[in-house]
């Protein structure tokens, strides 16, 4: 009869089985360790690029639509202008702004003020509105309207008035929600001193 054989078993001593929990215990918070170093880094990339985009949000130009709508309202001087450009100044919370703009007609002067929109997270962001004159009616007279057209493919109208004798021309910009029916009953004001400066007022 044959003897059954008998089992090896390889049995490693206590404190080479303690260095082995050891290790491996030392291997799992490395690893926990690694793994929340990656969470934090993630967190911080996050956190920067979100603010990154806050910034450019802050200060990026709004649109021309979005700017009339929800821009603030300063007035604006214009000096310089010849060419296609002027420059137009304008004050917003204790500071001075100087923006350089595009000359819409020929008729626009130096020394003239119109209302300007601006975004008030970017002051620089600025929108001239042409068609509001900003005047002090004492200065004005009421003149006499002699002819207005409407330029074409444009929304400018050109105008011709006559003060003390002598005849003046002169190109405004209309009003975007403006009909073509309100064109005769526009009402001119001349300035007193300077009359080649007048307005169009529409009801």
């Amino acid at each position: 009869m044959l003897k059954p054989k008998r089992a090896f078993i390889l049995q490693l001593p206590i404190n080479a089985r303690a260095k082995s929990n050891k290790t491996s215990a030392a291997a799992s918070k490395k690893k926990a360790a690694i793994k929340d170093i990656s969470y934090f880094k993630s967190g911080l990339f996050a956190l920067v690029f979100l603010g990154i985009l806050a910034g450019l949000t802050f200060w990026i130009n709004l649109s021309e639509k979005d700017l009339v709508a929800t821009g603030v309202d300063v007035a604006g001087t214009i000096s310089d202008a010849g060419g296609n450009s002027l420059t137009v100044s304008y004050n917003f919370n204790g500071r001075r702004y100087k923006a350089v703009g595009s000359v819409p007609h020929r008729s626009i002067e130096n020394g003239e003020v119109y209302n300007v929109k601006i975004n008030p997270h970017n002051p620089k962001d600025f929108s001239i509105q042409f068609w509001k004159p900003i005047f002090k009616t004492g200065d004005f007279a009421k003149g006499k309207l002699n002819s207005i057209d409407k330029l074409w493919f444009s929304n400018h109208v050109k105008f011709s008035y006559t003060v003390h004798g002598e005849a003046f021309y002169r190109i405004q910009t209309l009003p975007p929600s403006l009909s073509i029916d309100s064109l005769t009953s526009a009402i001119l004001l001349y300035n007193r001193d300077t009359p080649s400066t007048a307005y169009l007022l529409f009801k």
